[in-house]
């Protein structure tokens, strides 16, 4: 059988340092992405597939990391 995650199109990047990354989402940023409230609206279908079942309303704290640089990011994700 084969599901929607095998079905899909995927990006796969490596890493200078040869880590695989695969990419489980795409947004493209829009103006009301940032304003004040500093929040980013992800896709619900592609959240809802790929991103962890969430338990509870507080949600859970996420760090992306920038695989070129340095750079991190700490998020709520719910």
């Amino acid at each position: 059988m084969v599901t929607d995650k095998q079905n899909r199109n995927t990006n796969v990047f490596y890493t200078l340092d040869g880590k695989r990354l695969e990419e489980i989402l795409t947004k493209e940023l829009k103006n009301s992405d940032v304003n004040i409230l500093g929040r980013i609206v992800l896709p619900k279908k592609e959240a809802e597939m790929n991103l962890p079942t969430l338990q509870d309303k507080e949600g859970i704290d996420v760090v992306l990391k920038d695989v070129y640089s340095k750079l991190q990011w700490s998020m709520k994700y719910k």
